[in-house]
């Protein structure tokens, strides 16, 4: 889904699986949340209210140590599936839930940093 995601619907013979129509449909920010899309979640909006329980508002990107053209997945048990298309970069989170509420901060702190500058 995530290289689906990053080459704009093609897949990897050059047909289009999903139109160009529905990916911006589902990027598009909602009314009440410009960090969310449908079922995806926006990082470059100017404030997010965070996913969870909590679901508080945020100041700024949902994860400011991203790229502001990252897109994400989040499924249960914390699953994750990131896409950012100015680095051509997919990241693919499983395992158990983070203890750590900081943790797409956490790991995009330390992924910005081993990454080479684009």
């Amino acid at each position: 889904m995530g290289q689906l995601v990053l080459d704009g619907g093609k897949a990897a013979d050059g047909r289009q699986i999903i139109s160009k129509a529905q990916l911006d449909a589902l990027m598009k920010p909602t009314k009440t949340n410009p960090s969310y899309g449908r079922l995806w979640w926006l990082n470059g909006a100017e404030y997010a209210i965070a996913p969870g329980a909590a679901a508080a508002r945020i100041n700024g990107q949902l994860i400011p140590a991203a790229p502001r053209d990252l897109v994400t997945a989040q499924g249960a048990q914390d699953r994750k599936l990131y896409v950012v298309p100015s680095r051509q970069l997919i990241v693919v989170r499983t395992g158990q839930a983070a203890p750590d509420r900081d943790f797409n901060q956490q790991l995009w702190l330390r992924l910005m940093k081993a990454a080479p500058p684009h």
